[in-house]
């Protein structure tokens, strides 16, 4: 992606916008699955957490590791989709942004 951009310029809203709806479709992906697949609601720590803050926390899907785990308990939990959606796009959308303006500067000085 780096790479491409550096060369390519002129595609980096392009990019942009791509990366970030295929990678927040794959986390959605897990949200519904983990949605259907679930019969009992979860109990624990970690869905406290998650059930005190709300689909706001999804903004942070974009973590590794984490960011698999947090749209599977959204799911799970059955938060709405709609926020859900919204805060994991928001948060890829700011991970990709990042990597694609400053990473590309960094890495390859344009």
């Amino acid at each position: 992606m780096l790479l491409f951009v550096s060369r390519y310029p002129q595609y980096k809203l392009l990019t942009l916008v791509t990366i970030t709806i295929s990678n927040s479709l794959g986390s959605l992906t897990s949200y519904w699955l983990a949605r259907f697949v679930s019969r009992k609601k979860p109990e624990g720590k970690a869905v406290a957490y998650i059930e005190r803050y709300g689909a706001g926390f999804m903004f942070f899907a974009w973590v590794p590791v984490l960011g698999d785990a947090l749209p599977l308990a959204a799911g799970w939990l059955k938060m709405p989709f709609a926020k859900c959606a919204l805060f994991i796009t928001l948060g890829k959308l700011a991970r990709y942004t990042a990597i694609l303006f400053f990473g590309v500067k960094v890495l390859f000085g344009s």
